[in-house]
This record gives C-alpha cells, sequence and structure tokens, in this order.
C-alpha cells in the first residue's frame, strides 16, 4: 500500500523515486503503483496519481441510450449515479448522466468498456494498444493513473456497496473506510 509508506524512507527519500531510480537499467522497466487512496493531501498514491499527465477512468456504454460514462456513486443533489429508495438497498439501479435511463447492474456490459483519459482524449481497452481521442492508434503513453472502484467489480453488488454506505451513517471511522476502500 504505497499510501501508508512514509514521504522520507529511512532517510533516503521519496519512495516512489527510490523505486524509479532502483530499476533504472532494466531490460523492461516499469514502475507499477498500486494502492487505496487515505488522507487527500498527504496520500502518497494520490502525489504519484497526479504526475501522471493521464488519468484514466474506465467509461461503459449506457445499455439504453449507447453513451459512455464512467460510473459515480453520486449523492442525493446529483441528478445522476447509484440511487435507490432509502432504506431499500435492494432498490439500487445506476441513472444515467446523459439520459437519465435506468441501469441495472446485470445490464452493464463491459465487452466494449474503454478507459478514457478525459484530459488529454486518449484511451485504451487493454493496456496494450492506445488510440488517440482521434481513433488514431498511437505509442504507448510513458505514465497513466488508473481509477477504478468497487461498482465494476463482478465479486461486489451495488446492493452491497449501499448496505455498506448505509452502515456509515453517523459514523466518520466507517465513513472514512468506505470513502477510501470502495469509492477509492
Amino acid at each position: 500500500e504505497l499510501a501508508a509508506f512514509d514521504d522520507d524512507i529511512e532517510q533516503e527519500g521519496s519512495p516512489t523515486f527510490l523505486g524509479d531510480k532502483r530499476i533504472e537499467g532494466s531490460v523492461w522497466p516499469k514502475s507499477i503503483r498500486g494502492s487505496t487512496p487515505k488522507v487527500r493531501g498527504t496520500c502518497q498514491i494520490e502525489r504519484a496519481a497526479s504526475e501522471s499527465p493521464h488519468f484514466m477512468r474506465f467509461h461503459v456504454a449506457c445499455p439504453h441510450c449507447g453513451e459512455e460514462q464512467y460510473l459515480k456513486f453520486g449523492d442525493k443533489e446529483t441528478p445522476f449515479g447509484l440511487k435507490w429508495t432509502p432504506d431499500d438497498p435492494s432498490s439500487v439501479f445506476y441513472l444515467c448522466e446523459h439520459n437519465a435511463c435506468v441501469i441495472r447492474q446485470q445490464e452493464l456490459d463491459f465487452t466494449d468498456a474503454r478507459y478514457i483519459c478525459e484530459k488529454t482524449g486518449i484511451w485504451t481497452r487493454d493496456g496494450i494498444l492506445w488510440f488517440s481521442s482521434s481513433g488514431e492508434e498511437i505509442e504507448p503513453p510513458d505514465s497513466v493513473t488508473f481509477h477504478i472502484w468497487t461498482a465494476y467489480s463482478p465479486f461486489t453488488t451495488w446492493v452491497q456497496i449501499v448496505k455498506d454506505w448505509m452502515k456509515t451513517k453517523g459514523d466518520t471511522g466507517k465513513r472514512k473506510t468506505f470513502v477510501n476502500t470502495t469509492l477509492g
């Protein structure tokens, strides 16, 4: 967990820069930094993610209108995202941000989903082939950040996410755990 590392490792410096220096000269150097984020503004993974020019989110097409979007948790004021009847987690659905289509979890098809950088427009489906915003194949970028959260997991239902959210009511410790580990 990169987020749990100190800013200075044994008086040698930054953990990410130390790691990068240690792979110099490797035949296939690759630095993969994975972690659940912690406290905003002091988190190593947040800092590392901000150093990349490409912040990739996983976009899926709405099964009803076909518009691509990345899934968002949402809240009472947001007109899209996960929605449910109060005190009834089993009623959960996703409300499409483009056309307010009601999407059930089992309706999502990840076959043509893709990671898209909203800033630069580059995208990939598999991390091997990369494309410009106009669809032309490009060289893989030197650095990318991927963000994905539990709503995409085949092992966790949206019902469970809502149940977990409801358990956090009035408990800042549980709320922090939910935000850091579920929403990531």
